[in-house]
């Protein structure tokens, strides 16, 4: 690779005008200067775009879907436009370390061989807070063994060298309707060649009640179960259903997945209740314990769950704000 290589920025914006801002002025921002930023506002309703036009930089792209064509597909569209060597999904609601490119292209110059680097992330709230911090393997052998267990990467932390990327033709559409997209990506990357973290936080993931992942939806919840069973096929076998086209294989898999909540229909409002507490959303993590009781009345455990929520609730709003 040469120094100084090219870094692709892709930046799919879909009602963030909050926060957009923010996400460019970090890339601005950043202590390394050769980056192309390629931003498309993906049809949204509120003055995203607007927020956007603001910025006036010759290293900056800018286009616009008329009607929402979904993260998967806008990316795939930018990723064609992208020149650089190293490509990165940045999301619209979070921000960057000034440091963060600098760092990354820095390990590639190192290590030729490497074909996607990631970093520990800062868990943030809409305001800034932190909430938490990221602790993913470091190392490849162990990334690798431990990748059908859980993703072991921040998805829109890691830079990939853009051959490879196009080699896999970017996102799979299949996650269009669902979630975890970057999951996938990251593991098929993993398989498909030397993949890192970097133990520094160098990016910042917010949380907030917009963001699309807290929306209570099984389909998304279940997603990163589906990408771990494609991972253990590839695996298993070099390949998996979604390469092969085999729907009817993984229409029985994903069938076996919503029949558990099918017979407990309180079960998603419990697990995205459990979820919201541990990012501190207390407000939406006590509405949503309230609607598991709702759905299966007779359930212990979501009693157990609701007031252990409100408990953390009222310490949270009366105590810790004295």
């Amino acid at each position: 690779m040469e120094n100084n290589p090219l870094i692709s920025v892709i930046m799919p914006v879909y009602n963030c005008e909050k926060y957009v801002g923010e996400a460019i002025q970090s890339i601005i921002d950043q202590t390394y200067a050769n980056w192309e930023l390629l931003i498309c506002d993906d049809g949204s309703s509120d003055k995203s775009y607007y927020e956007i036009s603001k910025f006036h930089d010759n290293r900056i792209r800018i286009s616009k879907n008329e009607n929402n064509q979904s993260k998967v597909i806008t990316c795939n569209n930018l990723l064609k436009e992208c020149k650089g060597e190293l490509v990165t999904i940045h999301d619209a609601d979070d921000y960057s370390h000034t440091n963060r490119f600098q760092l990354i292209t820095e390990k590639f110059e190192e290590d030729p061989f490497l074909y996607m680097v990631g970093s520990n992330a800062f868990i943030v709230n809409r305001k800034g807070s932190l909430i938490r911090t990221t602790n993913y393997r470091l190392d490849y052998d162990g990334i690798k063994k431990n990748i059908s267990l859980s993703n072991q990467f921040m998805g829109a932390s890691v830079f990939i060298k853009r051959t490879e990327l196009v080699k896999l033709n970017g996102y799979r559409s299949f996650f269009v309707n669902y979630s975890c997209e970057d999951y996938d990506l990251t593991s098929r990357i993993v398989l498909s060649g030397k993949s890192i973290n970097l133990p520094d936080k160098l990016y910042y993931y917010r949380q907030h009640n917009n963001g699309l992942s807290k929306n209570v939806d099984l389909k998304r919840y279940i997603s990163e179960n589906i990408v771990s069973w494609l991972i253990n096929q590839r695996e298993n076998a070099g390949t998996d259903s979604l390469d092969k086209n085999d729907s009817s294989e993984l229409n029985n898999y994903i069938s076996g997945q919503v029949y558990i909540y099918e017979k407990d229909p309180s079960l998603i409002y419990h697990q995205y209740g459990s979820n919201f507490l541990y990012n501190r959303m207390y407000g939406k993590a006590l509405k949503t314990a309230l609607f598991a009781i709702k759905q299966v009345p007779g359930e212990i455990k979501n009693y157990r769950l609701f007031f252990y929520i409100l408990r953390k609730f009222f310490y949270h709003k009366f105590l810790c704000a004295g």
